[in-house]
């Protein structure tokens, strides 16, 4: 288990500003799910369950620690039809 509160100490004693995060997302990258489930051992849902908490305790993690949370939504494909990135995988 990572200690949060070690790892947002070293971060801001490192001068980190803000910190970006985000939930896994699946949606038009089945080959990556399908390697996630197998190597975490549970579905790509169970994983995402409580996904809300999480979020908010993060950015409650890092404002506690003085820095800035960013969220950019950008990334997500606009339709699941987007080209999928399962292909640049080693």
């Amino acid at each position: 288990m990572v200690d949060l509160d070690r790892l947002f100490e070293c971060l801001r004693d490192a001068g980190v500003s803000s910190v970006s995060f985000g939930v896994i997302r699946f949606t038009g990258y089945e080959e990556s799910r399908r390697m996630f489930e197998e190597a975490a051992r549970m579905s790509a849902a169970e994983a995402l369950a409580g996904q809300e908490e999480v979020v908010s305790m993060l950015t409650e993690q890092v404002r506690r620690y003085g820095m800035e949370p960013t969220r950019d939504a950008k990334w997500k494909p606009e339709t699941s039809n987007d080209l999928s990135l399962d292909s640049y995988y080693n």
